[in-house]
């Protein structure tokens, strides 16, 4: 799979915001990096037949939330 990063820096906080993109557009990923470069959200998205079918959602490393559509 070819990505594409965007990152965006989050104002309110010293947060960058870090998506990933599939090559038809989808977001397959959002990972919120803080101020010493560590990873403290994630989020990942499942696309079938083009739509999201799942995402899971992980706090510093760990699974938090599973949400199946």
């Amino acid at each position: 799979m070819n990505l594409k990063y965007l990152i965006f820096s989050d104002g309110g906080f010293d947060q960058k915001i870090l998506l990933k993109i599939n090559l038809d557009g989808g977001i397959s990923e959002k990972i919120t990096i803080g101020s010493n470069e560590e990873v403290i959200w994630q989020t990942k998205y499942f696309w079938e037949n083009g739509n999201i079918v799942k995402t899971e959602a992980y706090y510093r490393g760990s699974l938090g939330e599973t949400l199946i559509l």
